[in-house]
């Protein structure tokens, strides 16, 4: 509910965090039966997206992954192997 002259209202949603990646999660936020004010034409829905902090595959090789980059790991110590184990898994 809105009181008079009050503009802005904050919708927080819980999230469960977990250190696994995963891929963008999207959903809509849609305002129905206003009362007393009006929804406008096209500004009662909106799109929320959540987008995962964690490094793909997995967080092993995150300290390597922000010093290098992703696409450096092999030039700079990270085994072939150990990220084909990671992305397995």
């Amino acid at each position: 509910t809105f009181e008079p002259g009050e503009l802005a209202k904050t919708i927080k949603v819980p999230i469960i965090d977990s250190d696994d990646w995963n891929t963008t999660l999207e959903f809509k936020v849609r305002l129905h039966e206003p009362i007393g004010c009006e929804l406008g034409r096209y500004l009662f829905v909106s799109r929320v997206k959540v987008i995962d902090n964690d490094c793909f595959p997995t967080n092993r090789f995150a300290e390597e992954i922000n010093k290098f980059g992703a696409g450096n790991l092999l030039a700079n110590g990270v085994p072939e192997i150990d990220l084909l184990i990671e992305y397995c898994k």
